[in-house]
């Protein structure tokens, strides 16, 4: 056997009368290379803490176990494979975002989507960032999970994604604030409204829409300040998908658990020379994204 502490199990050969076709019987968690599973295991794990092929490989010669880096390779995608394929609890609330990883050496766009306690839930590489493609896969996230809110940034697309596909939106508030305070920047409100506009982001925001209202009355009465107006007619416009989490209970009020998912994995991937394929780029993501959960869970 290829493991530290067994190093000799029984197997047995056995034979059909019919067919006079052998096959070998094995115990359970060895494989036919005759790693056991503990070595495969360490062997991933050691891959996503940011050590090479071929690190591993050398790092598991003190524990007298000699494995081929390609084999190590093998192992992390097949591992990565069953991740995949897993079947998916199902979760109301979710947040998704995207990122982007390099395979080959040409930028892809990674979307990841999160439950509210940062456990990972679907990964998926999008040819593009267009209302159209958000729409398919909220609709597919909605089938698959039974989803009803996602939490998002504002991105410019996502309005158009969520047409007529019943799953409301949580408009991430620390996005939308930093948003904001860029817009005031260059706006020409007092100090006093700057602030008031800002407190009603922050929230509690009920009642904040007639707030707005009156803001506007005070600017047509000032004389024409079209970029002003603009501005708040934008952000009333946002309104409702700013205050989700208030009609309902259990709504997060920003998107920080996902940009914390997605910085697990990327601190990972900035050691690596990039992947070779879309499939190990995705198998890469599920396996960093399923050590930190075991390590969570106390596994």
């Amino acid at each position: 056997m290829r493991d530290p502490e067994v190093k000799y199990v029984a197997a047995q050969r056995w034979k059909c009368l019919s067919c006079n076709k052998t096959f070998t019987q094995r115990p359970e968690g060895i494989s036919r290379a005759l790693f056991s599973d503990f070595v495969i295991s360490l062997a991933v794990f050691l891959y996503t803490l940011r050590l090479s092929y071929d690190s591993v490989s050398n790092a598991l010669l003190f524990l007298e176990i000699s494995i081929d880096p390609s084999t190590i390779w093998r192992h992390v995608q097949e591992v990565g494979k069953k991740l995949r394929n897993k079947p998916k609890d199902k979760h109301l609330v979710a947040g998704f975002d995207q990122t982007y990883m390099k395979v080959k050496g040409i930028k892809k766009i990674v979307n990841m989507a999160f439950s509210t306690d940062e456990f990972i839930l679907d990964v998926e590489i999008l040819p593009n960032e267009t209302s159209e493609t958000f729409k398919k896969k909220i609709e597919r996230l909605k089938e698959e999970l039974g989803l009803e809110v996602l939490v998002i940034d504002d991105h410019t697309s996502y309005k158009g994604g969520f047409i007529e596909t019943g799953v409301e939106r949580q408009l991430c508030l620390i996005h939308m604030l930093k948003n904001v305070n860029k817009w005031l920047k260059k706006i020409g409100f007092d100090l006093e409204e700057r602030e008031r506009i800002k407190e009603a982001i922050r929230g509690p925001t009920r009642g904040v829409k007639s707030y707005m209202g009156d803001v506007l009355k005070r600017l047509k009465e000032r004389g024409n300040r079209e970029v002003e107006v603009q501005f708040l007619l934008k952000l009333t416009e946002k309104w409702r998908d700013l205050t989700t989490y208030e009609r309902r209970g259990g709504i997060p009020r920003d998107n920080n658990f996902t940009e914390r998912g997605i910085g697990r994995t990327k601190i990972r991937h900035k050691t690596t020379r990039g992947m070779k394929s879309e499939e190990g780029l995705l198998n890469f993501v599920y396996i960093t994204q399923e050590i930190w959960k075991g390590v969570r869970e106390g596994r």
